[in-house]
């Protein structure tokens, strides 16, 4: 499946976009383009069930690869009775401030900078700790699936401009296959071209080109990941 993004140099060309209005980006990049997790928790006292009731959400959820090790993953699921002082990399040992559970919070968190990206909190009490847990994460998986859809119709625009694909501009197709930067294959019964870039952002890695009548190029499709697609019309 693909979303046609470009018409290059050719300015009768329609684009074949959703008539969406366009609103701006609400969440951190980081969060959209991590790959893997670590949890972890302030586990005093009843917050001790936070992490073991998030996990099935998380793991039906199955976008992000969880891991033991915090130093291999790119967020951090922070469940936690306090706010997060944004010490995560730099404290001294657990926190110590009193363990009252009034408040069960989830901060997202930066495991590279220790950065706060984003979070939540129900006030539950103690009792409810585990099921606070549970719907904190899929309130979280929600918002970040609102999100990818957003970043797949919105960024995926900003592709026209990516000087990966504009340096294809009125080539020929034959001129197109000899370009050595770039992964350039000629589909199955079709005079359109597939290309592959690692210098274009990563929503538009894969594309087809457009290839006019008079064999140039005139626009680009990117190709949508499987799990882009899923983003674009479920709200996982």
């Amino acid at each position: 499946m693909g979303l046609r993004t470009a018409c290059i140099g050719q300015p009768a060309c329609r684009l074949r976009l959703p008539k969406k209005k366009v609103v701006s980006q609400a969440f951190p990049i980081k969060i959209l383009e991590a790959k893997s997790v670590y949890l972890d928790c302030d586990c005093r006292k009843e917050m001790a069930v936070s992490v073991p009731s998030a996990l099935p959400e998380l793991l039906d959820w199955g976008r992000y690869r969880l891991t033991p090790n915090r130093k291999e993953a790119d967020l951090i699921l922070l469940f936690s009775m306090n706010t997060y002082l944004g010490d995560y990399l730099t404290r001294d040992g657990p926190d110590k401030r009193p363990a009252v559970v009034d408040f069960t919070i989830l901060t997202v968190i930066d495991a590279y900078t220790g950065e706060a990206l984003w979070t939540d909190s129900k006030r539950w009490g103690y009792m409810l700790v585990g099921r606070a847990s549970r719907d904190l994460t899929h309130e979280f998986r929600l918002a970040v699936g609102e999100q990818v859809k957003k970043w797949t119709l919105n960024d995926v625009l900003s592709c026209a401009s990516s000087p990966a694909y504009t340096a294809f501009a009125h080539l020929t197709s034959e001129q197109a296959l000899a370009e050595r930067e770039f992964e350039v294959a000629r589909k199955v019964n079709t005079s359109d071209l597939t290309v592959a870039s690692p210098n274009a952002p990563d929503f538009c890695k894969r594309a087809e080109l457009v290839v006019g009548p008079d064999n140039r190029i005139l626009g680009f499709e990117v190709l949508l990941t499987a799990a882009q697609n899923c983003g674009a019309g479920r709200d996982h």
